[in-house]
């Protein structure tokens, strides 16, 4: 972006050649929007629709604007085993100085992960100790895109990871108790 002239429209970049949108993904030039690939850092096809949606909407009904949410952006490496992840890891929460609390769940711990004879796949989740809202999570294993999916709700919803894990049915013996038991692995606030 920072080679195509974009200065000559109007239309502002930062010092990665990233193009400066709000909130609404206008850009610095009356009646550009811009989105995706060349308006975020994220890289993510995912963020891009949202983003789509977000200047359909605002296209469509400019008077009431709506506004991206670049909250609880989750990733996934479709590998063997997947790498699926969002919010903060561990680490980084240290760096911050942000207060967690962590859970750690073994997949082979759970019924599924048992008969699949699974000893190596993982997943984490780090939460606030005093409100108990999800600050993070990782999942490395099988399927670890679409057992972290629960959690990236609950942190796009703002439900603390207790009342989110006990508010609902987990079938079992599905794959999906290894979310569930790793939220109930955290301490309850309450």
């Amino acid at each position: 972006a920072d080679d195509l002239g974009l200065e000559h429209a109007g239309i502002r970049i930062d010092a990665t050649g990233t193009i400066l949108v709000d909130e609404h993904q206008r850009t610095t030039a009356d009646g550009v929007w811009a989105l995706g690939d060349v308006a975020n850092s994220f890289q993510l096809k995912h963020v891009a629709n949202h983003e789509a949606r977000v200047v359909q909407h605002n296209l469509l009904h400019p008077d009431h604007l709506e506004s991206t949410r670049h909250t609880a952006v989750p990733s996934a490496v479709f590998s063997s085993p997947q790498v699926a992840s969002v919010g903060l890891t561990e680490r980084e929460a240290l760096a911050q100085g942000v207060r967690h609390v962590v859970s750690r769940q073994q997949y082979g711990d759970t019924a599924y992960g048992w008969a699949m004879e699974d000893t190596a796949s993982f997943a984490k989740v780090l939460a606030d100790p005093d409100t108990g809202l999800i600050l993070g999570a990782h999942f490395l294993g099988p399927q670890a895109s679409n057992l972290i999916q629960p959690i990236i709700a609950a942190m796009s919803f703002g439900q603390p990871a207790h009342e989110f894990a006990r508010g609902q049915y987990w079938i079992h013996p599905a794959l999906a108790e290894v979310t569930e038991n790793l939220l109930l692995g955290l301490p309850d606030p309450r």
